[in-house]
């Protein structure tokens, strides 16, 4: 509703002790109209009667004599003007002296008019102070309009972050166990949302007593729709609704088959799917437009040259390619989301893929949660708390291996080693872009 146009209903006041000039002057403010007001009269013989009047109905416009018996136009202007909302007041009297007009004023009038006057000057008089009280009440309406909406705003605000809470907490639970574990093998993670939900989706899980199976996808976009999709494509994944039984490829083929973009902005996602047999370390993996994964070796740290087929959700007839290599008990394995590497440190910018690798290139093997601890910390010092993309990771490492645990180097060592120009390594660091077949 426009609010400037609403209908207001305006209360007027005359007090006037004597009974022919009370009849002479609501005769005047009965035929006074103004556009967009509806006028209510009343009337009161002096200003104790006034005051009753004033405590029983809401006033808006109070013409009042002065001289009047019980209580005065000024009394009743000093008791009007002390209450909190207050009337506009019109004085009326035979007192036309400079002097006299300054007393009113003071005394809480609002305006004044000598006695005798000209109908058409109390009128116009009135008029005046109709139209500024419509424009308070118009002002007053769009003030608690404005309120109102405020309220709701934070009300509705309150419950979308429940809501936001909750279905946080819902994707969690789809994560992993902290340290997922199966026959000597050991499964930790990493997860952080950019925003409160994220479009990174990671899990593993038994397949049989020989295999494990595993996913990390990462939807393009933030927010509620990139996780409303990963969800989904989590649920495809589920092994009690595809046949984990079968290889990385054709679950790709299937997962690409259902992918679907509500909203036809363009949305795709990333994808690597995998199967490890449990007891002799083999493994197959499959790359839709993903990351590469790290194989980690004492003092070496390579992404692993596989061929990456086209993201889920772009080419409905993409064909999938497995990848099949076999992890050591020294050995582990990293799958993560770009948003690893693509984080930003306001003084040392990207932390970039090479930096990764260094950072988990060590001297001597460290167990699968030391590692972990290690890339943990220094992403948190990298990133400063400052959350830019989604971030995933899970490490695969063989627990029966007994690895020396050692202080790794700290993220402050890296961050002086990327300023050192003799560091061609870590000076000429620039982001491994996709491969997409």
């Amino acid at each position: 509703m426009n609010l400037t146009e609403a209908p207001h209903n305006i209360s007027i006041l005359l007090v006037e002790d004597t009974l022919s000039e009370r009849l002479f002057i609501a005769s005047i403010l009965q035929k006074i109209q103004l556009d967009g007001c509806t006028m209510a009269l009343h009337q009161a013989v002096d200003g104790e009667e006034a005051l009753a009047v004033c405590q029983t109905q809401a006033i808006d416009l109070v013409v009042s004599d002065w001289r009047m018996p019980n209580l005065s136009g000024i009394a009743l202007c000093k008791r009007l003007k002390a209450e909190i909302y207050t009337p506009y007041i019109l004085l009326l009297t035979g007192n036309n002296e400079t002097e006299d007009l300054v007393y009113a004023l003071q005394s809480g009038a609002d305006d004044y008019l000598a006695k005798p006057f000209d109908p058409r000057v109390l009128t116009i008089r009135v008029i005046a102070a109709l139209r500024l009280i419509k424009t308070q009440k118009i002002m007053q309406a769009q003030h608690k309009a404005l309120n109102d909406s405020h309220k709701q705003t934070i009300k509705l605000l309150a419950e979308k972050k429940a809501e936001l809470k909750q279905a946080a907490q819902l994707q969690h639970s789809l994560l992993p166990a902290k340290r997922f574990t199966q026959q000597q093998w050991q499964v930790n993670h990493y997860f952080q949302a950019a925003t409160e939900l994220a479009g990174d989706v990671f899990q593993c899980f038994k397949i049989n007593e020989q295999w494990m199976g595993f996913f990390l996808i990462d939807v393009s976009g933030h927010g509620a729709g990139a996780a409303m999709q990963s969800f989904t494509l989590a649920q495809a994944l589920n092994p009690n609704r595809a046949n984990w039984h079968t290889s990385p490829d054709l679950l790709m083929e299937y997962i690409n088959q259902v992918f679907f973009d509500p909203s036809d902005q363009g949305q795709f996602a990333t994808m690597i799917i995998g199967k490890m047999n449990c007891t002799t370390g083999e493994y197959e993996l499959c790359n839709a437009g993903h990351p590469q994964p790290l194989l980690i070796s004492e003092n070496s740290c390579d992404s692993i040259n596989m061929q990456s087929s086209l993201p889920i959700g772009i080419d409905g007839n993409t064909q999938y390619v497995n990848w099949q290599g076999r992890l050591n008990a020294n050995q582990q394995l990293m799958i993560f989301s770009d948003g690893i590497y693509e984080m930003n440190n306001p003084t040392h910018g990207m932390f970039g893929l090479q930096r990764l690798k260094t950072l988990c290139t060590l001297k001597q093997t460290i167990s699968g949660d030391a590692m972990m601890h290690h890339i943990r910390h220094a992403l948190s010092d990298w990133q400063q708390g400052d959350g830019q993309d989604d971030m995933s990771i899970m490490l695969f490492s063989n627990n029966t291996h007994s690895p020396t645990i050692t202080q790794p180097q700290s993220t402050s060592q890296l961050q002086n080693t990327a300023k050192d120009p003799s560091n061609n390594l870590l000076t000429q660091i620039t982001p491994s872009p996709l491969s997409v077949a």
